[in-house]
């Protein structure tokens, strides 16, 4: 499984619209939804 990245933001009326996606139509995707902080701190990091 590959893993893309897209950064976009919630439309007004609280929709995504997401274009030009590496996916034939019709093809089954997961999608995962993480909210960015506005202000990355200097300690940040991932856990697993």
């Amino acid at each position: 499984m590959y893993a893309y990245h897209i950064e976009t933001s919630v439309s007004k009326d609280g929709s995504l619209n997401l274009k030009k996606l590496l996916f034939k139509p019709g093809k089954q995707i997961e999608v995962i939804m993480l909210e960015r902080e506005s202000k990355p701190k200097n300690n940040d990091y991932f856990a697993w």
